[in-house]
């Protein structure tokens, strides 16, 4: 394999945690902060608090960081690295190369949602009912 196949992937999926990081806190804040701190992290078997700074952190911080650090990435590949084909798709380290892939997999991920959502249910749905059956017959 050329090493510009890994130097892609490690840009294009390196700067896709940033892009990870943000879905992950719009979840939470979409969830609500404080519920999701309450009821998921700060529970009565934690013995660390982590308290209203990570709701600050969740609602401001990250998203001020993802848009600060992708503007950053994004403008030295524009303006240093590659500023006369940043927009192409098959360059190593260009801004369509990740624009490419990640819309590519958002897309086979959306296409698949419904089908996993329904098959995990489903599962989730038996078990839950082949507890109940064996709990009756005790």
């Amino acid at each position: 394999m050329n090493i510009t196949f890994f130097q892609n992937q490690d840009w294009v999926w390196g700067v896709g945690l940033l892009l990870s990081g943000l879905f992950f806190a719009v979840a939470i804040i979409r969830y609500g902060v404080t519920r999701f701190r309450l009821e998921m992290i700060d529970t009565p078997d934690n013995d660390m608090r982590l308290g209203r700074i990570f709701d600050f952190l969740i609602k401001v911080l990250i998203p001020v960081e993802f848009v600060m650090l992708i503007t950053w990435w994004f403008s030295q590949v524009i303006l240093k690295y590659d500023p006369k084909l940043w927009w192409h798709p098959l360059r190593t380290f260009s801004i369509g190369t990740c624009l490419a892939q990640w819309g590519a997999l958002i897309a086979v991920l959306m296409i698949f949602n419904r089908r996993l959502t329904r098959a995990v249910l489903s599962r989730s749905t038996a078990a839950a009912a082949t507890i109940r059956v064996k709990e009756g017959e005790k």
